[in-house]
């Protein structure tokens, strides 16, 4: 590829993330390639945690999309656990929230969305947002509490 990037941050380790860093690497890419979430997990599918999971149909580590050993050999850096905070276009880095900071040629910013809350209603009891594996988790473990 004519003036190919020799380094690419993707922020965001959903799906979108995910596919764009992996189909980086499939159309030849070979240059540094990061990909940046702010949850601890492996990428994974969120579907199954209000299918599956909350029933105990399967376990957390069941929907990862891969497990470590294909990013590894597809050499994708996991930047997991810490939220990108800055994007700096001037000098192409990008700050997160542990104060490391990642340098780019190219960054794609796949964040996605956040769910829509109603004010007071998340703090009540009894009431759970479910966005991410931990929160299905939280929930799976307050029925296990409360029986």
């Amino acid at each position: 590829m004519a003036n190919e990037p020799s380094s690419v941050v993707v922020v965001g380790a959903s799906l979108g993330g995910l596919r764009t860093a992996s189909t980086l690497r499939r159309l030849g890419f070979e240059g540094d390639l990061t990909l940046v979430g702010d949850e601890p997990h492996l990428p994974y599918d969120r579907p199954p945690l209000s299918k599956e999971v909350l029933t105990g149909a399967k376990q957390a580590e069941d929907v990862y999309f891969h497990s470590s050993e294909f990013f590894e050999e597809s050499g994708i850096q996991l930047c997991l656990g810490s939220r990108a905070v800055q994007l700096d276009t001037d000098v192409k880095k990008i700050t997160l929230e542990t104060g490391d900071e990642l340098s780019y040629d190219t960054a794609v910013i796949a964040t996605g969305a956040r769910p829509r809350t109603l004010p007071g209603v998340v703090d009540l009891p009894g009431v759970h947002l479910m966005r991410t594996l931990d929160d299905a988790t939280d929930i799976c473990n307050s029925f296990d509490s409360a029986y």
